[in-house]
């Protein structure tokens, strides 16, 4: 009986650690160490920003501010450290440029990415500029390129350029007019940027805007004329059981004036080609293969 009494108590005993042990891990779980904002923060005016830290103990914080290698590398840091604390950290933008925010606590490390551009102050210096001397002071660093999206947000891209890539290497492959304005554009290959398949940047009212870019072999990049009108291309003809054209015209105010969806699906081709009896469209009119590869033609897509 007495040894009974005794392993019933050892039991109880590991029962009560098991518990605390996983109370404890909750608790650290719970409390992990985290930052108020995780979206990258987008500062477009001369104002203060402050990113608060939760979950931090007693643990030793240091906070610390790295910049993008490439702007790092052409100016002035793009945020100075106003305060910090083990609580928060406020930074103030000075320059236009991109970084990281890292927080370290105890031996744990969360970040936050942040992009400056102070629109107003840069249009205000860019707007006489020629063209070629805003391309300049965007691979010297001083000016981003800007995506205006859909919901008519202004995303910078500094990243965009390799870490390996010198700005002496990175050139234009070649400039005409893309979008009918009379003004050429630039054409930049992928050989000097992140993204897979090349750039378009035009020259906007002091700025450098993206009128368009690839995306790998899935939204290959180029261009095309038909009618004395230069339409961009976005293709795809390199995936199995599909090829894709979509044709954008643009009216020279960063407008798309028409579009036209060119396309043939051949999902069931054993030698992955299309023939008479595969899909073929003209935006959401269904039509032959003749009438297809004239299309083509014409767009001077195929010889």
């Amino acid at each position: 009986m007495r040894y009974k009494k005794k392993f019933a108590a050892v039991l109880m005993l590991f029962a009560i650690i098991l518990c605390t042990d996983q109370v404890s891990i909750s608790a650290s779980a719970k409390s992990a160490p985290q930052l108020s904002i995780s979206d990258t923060i987008r500062i477009t005016k001369k104002v203060q920003k402050a990113v608060k830290l939760k979950g931090a103990g007693n643990s030793k914080v240091v906070w610390t501010i790295r910049e993008n290698d490439y702007c790092r590398k052409y100016k002035k840091p793009s945020v100075k450290i106003v305060r910090k604390s083990n609580k928060e950290i406020v930074i103030k933008p000075v320059h236009n440029g991109v970084g990281t925010i890292l927080c370290k606590v105890g031996k744990k490390t969360v970040s936050v990415d942040y992009d400056v551009f102070l629109k107003k102050e840069t249009l205000n210096k860019t707007k006489n500029l020629s063209n070629d001397a805003l391309f300049k002071k965007f691979i010297s660093g001083e000016i981003p390129v800007i995506y205006n999206d859909t919901k008519n947000l202004d995303w910078v891209y500094y990243q965009i350029l390799k870490k390996n890539v010198d700005s002496d290497s990175i050139s234009v492959n070649s400039k005409m007019d893309l979008d009918n304005d009379g003004e050429d554009e630039y054409i930049i290959g992928d050989n000097c940027w992140e993204l897979y398949g090349g750039m378009y940047i035009d020259a906007y009212k002091g700025s450098l805007r993206v009128l368009a870019y690839g995306d790998g072999t899935a939204s290959f990049l180029s261009h095309t004329s038909f009618k004395n009108t230069v339409w961009v291309v976005h293709s795809d003809v390199t995936h199995c059981g599909r090829q894709t054209y979509f044709l954008e015209k643009y009216n020279g105010d960063e407008k798309v004036e028409d579009m036209i969806s060119i396309g043939a699906e051949y999902w069931d081709s054993k030698d992955d080609r299309y023939n008479e009896s595969s899909h073929f469209y003209y935006n959401d009119k269904n039509i032959s293969m003749k009438e297809y590869e004239s299309y083509l033609r014409d767009f001077h897509l195929i010889d």
